[in-house]
C-alpha cells in the first residue's frame, strides 16, 4: 500500500515566507559539513522545496541546480533538503541519486526522522479515543535513524553516516502546532486520505489555549559515491560457534 502522495507538498502555498528556527539549524549543520572538502564543488544539486533557504544561507549553493532532471549529467554533489521524509520508495531515490553522482562525489541529507512529532500522535489519539472518533493516521511516520544508514549502506554509498539532532519547540496551544505542521506538508501528504475528524474533537482542539511542546528529530545522511575499482562491503550473517 503506498503511504504518501508523491512530492505533494511541492505547493508554493504551503512554503513559509521566513525560515523556521528548525531550516536555520539545518542550513548550518549542511554548509558546516561541505566545509569538509578543501575544494569547492563546482556541479551542486539540491533537492527539496525548501531549497531557496539553504540557497540564502551560504555563497557556494547560490548557483546550485534545484531539479532533477532526466539527462545523463552529473553532479558533484547532491543535497536533500527535506526531501526524503516524502518519497514513497526511499532506497529507490536514493539508487538514482547515487547514479546522478560522479564517482567520488558527495551525498548528504536532512529530513525529520522517527522520533519526531510523538507527543502530536500520541495526543490526537487520545483526544479521538475521548471524543469517541475513529482513530487515524494523521502525522505521517518517518524514517528511523538506524534504517536511514541501513538504506545508505544497501544502495551502495561509501563511507555511509547517519546522526540525528533533537530539538525541543514550544507552542502557544496545540491547534498553533498543527497550523504550523500544515506548512511543512506533514498532515498532507497522505495516499489515502485520513477520516474527517469529529466536530466536536475539532472543536476541543481549536478551544484548547495550552501551551504544547513537541520535539523534532533531525536526521543527517551523509556517503561517498564509489570510485572505479573501488567495491562496496557486502553484508553477511555471522555464525558463532562454542567450543565444547
Amino acid at each position: 500500500m503506498k503511504l504518501f502522495h508523491e512530492q505533494t507538498i511541492d505547493s508554493k502555498k504551503k512554503i513559509p515566507k521566513a525560515p523556521h528556527p528548525i531550516l536555520q539549524s539545518a542550513s548550518r549543520t549542511i554548509c558546516e559539513r561541505l566545509k569538509w572538502f578543501q575544494k569547492p564543488f563546482k556541479k551542486i544539486l539540491i533537492l527539496g522545496q525548501y531549497s531557496n533557504f539553504l540557497q540564502d544561507g551560504s555563497k557556494a549553493l547560490q548557483n546550485a541546480s534545484t531539479t532533477l532532471t532526466a539527462t545523463n549529467l552529473e553532479y558533484e554533489c547532491i543535497i536533500s533538503f527535506f526531501d526524503l521524509q516524502t518519497i514513497n520508495d526511499v532506497q529507490a531515490y536514493l539508487s538514482t541519486i547515487k547514479k546522478k553522482l560522479k564517482p567520488g562525489g558527495f551525498f548528504t541529507a536532512v529530513f525529520m526522522g522517527g522520533e519526531s512529532f510523538l507527543n502530536l500522535k500520541n495526543e490526537l489519539m487520545a483526544l479521538e479515543i475521548r471524543h469517541k472518533c475513529d482513530v487515524s493516521l494523521r502525522v505521517h511516520p518517518s524514517i528511523h535513524v538506524a534504517d536511514g544508514a541501513a538504506l545508505m549502506q544497501k544502495t551502495g554509498f561509501a563511507c555511509p553516516m547517519a546522526d540525528t539532532a533533537k530539538q525541543t519547540y514550544t507552542y502557544d496551544s496545540l491547534y498553533a502546532f498543527i497550523q504550523e505542521l500544515r506548512l511543512w506538508g506533514g498532515t498532507s501528504t497522505f495516499y489515502e486520505t485520513p477520516k474527517t475528524i469529529k466536530k466536536s474533537c475539532a472543536q476541543h482542539i481549536i478551544n484548547s489555549r495550552n501551551t504544547f511542546e513537541e520535539k523534532i528529530d533531525l536526521i543527517y545522511l551523509t556517503g561517498l559515491k564509489p570510485t572505479s575499482g573501488e567495491r562496496t562491503l557486502e553484508t553477511k550473517k555471522a555464525e558463532i560457534k562454542f567450543i565444547k
